[in-house]
């Protein structure tokens, strides 16, 4: 009956610590992925600055219309927190005027270059 008991613990001990080195790999690979991911973001940025509409830089992405804008807000609040100037035509096209900014907050979709 020892044996029950002991086995059993040592099963479980077996999981615990298999499930603490897998949360580290998890972390260690979520902090690898931040880099690459904030350059990503800095592509999309950078193809609204050549004047790529937010529907064809969906489109050539593969990402939806409303990541697109939630992309190009992100970079543009960087951008201002920065304040370094980058992002500066992402921040344009967010805030672009009364008329352009509602029409792409409520998912439009028209197409319309994002530089003003």
């Amino acid at each position: 009956m020892i044996d029950f008991y002991e086995q059993t613990r040592r099963a479980e001990q077996l999981r615990v610590a298999a499930r603490s080195r897998a949360e580290k790999i998890l972390a260690d690979a979520e902090a690898a992925a931040r880099e690459p991911e904030r350059l990503a973001r800095e592509a999309v940025a950078a193809l609204a600055d050549l004047g790529e509409a937010r529907d064809q830089i969906a489109e050539l992405t593969g990402l939806s219309l409303a990541d697109v804008r939630a992309i190009l807000a992100e970079v543009a609040g960087a951008g201002k927190l920065r304040g370094d100037g980058r992002g500066a035509e992402a921040v344009a096209a967010v805030e672009s005027g009364p008329g352009r900014a509602a029409a792409c907050s409520a998912g439009s979709g028209s197409g319309e270059p994002v530089q003003g």
